[in-house]
């Protein structure tokens, strides 16, 4: 997660759930990282557009309007690489493996299962947040 804080870019969190969203902000403003928020896909599309450096989005599964896999196959049709290329993780309450697949399948580059271990969220954010910045997202 070093290369996030040195490279100055921001985490987009789309969770419709305003507890979980606040719990996963605190988290990440502690560790000195820029974050932004949106409580849906149509709200977290909007944000990207205001966001000068994104290192990544964490986007939950489950939302209204326009869910996670739905955001996540029109980031990865856009024309823009940075969109294109953004990586995406998942947040979802299932462990089924199919649900996982699913979020793949849809272009996310990784998936976590709500609730989170400390642990579990910042080590998928190191390798991501890393790859994010080094171009091999």
């Amino acid at each position: 997660m070093q290369s996030c804080r040195e490279h100055d870019c921001t985490v987009l969190i789309v969770e419709d759930d305003a507890a979980i969203r606040d719990i996963f902000q605190m988290a990440l403003e502690v560790e000195g990282l820029n974050v932004v928020t949106a409580e849906n896909g149509v709200e977290g599309l909007e944000a990207l557009s205001n966001i000068a450096n994104p290192c990544l989005i964490l986007l939950d599964l489950m939302m209204p309007d326009m869910d996670g896999l739905q955001t996540t196959r029109h980031l990865r049709r856009s024309d823009d690489p940075w969109r294109s290329n953004l990586v995406v993780i998942g947040l979802t309450a299932s462990n089924h493996p199919q649900d996982r697949q699913a979020c793949l399948d849809a272009g996310m580059n990784d998936v976590l299962v709500k609730p989170l271990h400390r642990d579990a969220l910042w080590a998928c954010l190191g390798l991501w947040c890393a790859s994010a910045r080094s171009g091999h997202a």
